[in-house]
C-alpha cells in the first residue's frame, strides 16, 4: 500500500515516551506510531463495524455528480438574482 507523509503535533511529554517506548522495544517511534494507529483502527471497527471506501470510479463520478449540482444551483441562484 503506498504510504502518505503526514505531520502531527505532539506534547513534549508524550513524544518523549512514545521514544522510550520505542527504545524499548527496540523499534523506531514511526513503527511504533504505525502499530498504534492499526490498533486504534481494530478496536474501532471491532465496536463500530469496518470502515470501507467505495472504489475510485465511484468516488470520481461521485465528485463529478457534486459539482454539476452545484454548478446547477450557481446558475439558479444567478437567474434569480437577475429578475429580482
Amino acid at each position: 500500500m503506498k504510504q502518505k507523509h503526514m505531520a502531527v503535533r505532539l506534547e513534549s511529554e508524550l513524544l518523549d515516551k512514545i521514544a522510550y517506548i520505542a527504545s524499548e522495544k527496540k523499534q523506531s517511534t514511526n513503527k511504533l506510531v504505525m502499530l498504534l494507529i492499526r490498533q486504534g483502527i481494530k478496536s474501532f471497527e471491532e465496536q463500530h463495524g469496518e470502515i470501507t471506501f467505495p472504489p475510485m470510479e465511484q468516488k470520481i463520478a461521485l465528485h463529478y455528480a457534486k459539482g454539476r449540482a452545484m454548478q446547477k444551483l450557481f446558475w439558479e441562484i444567478s437567474r434569480c438574482r437577475n429578475k429580482g
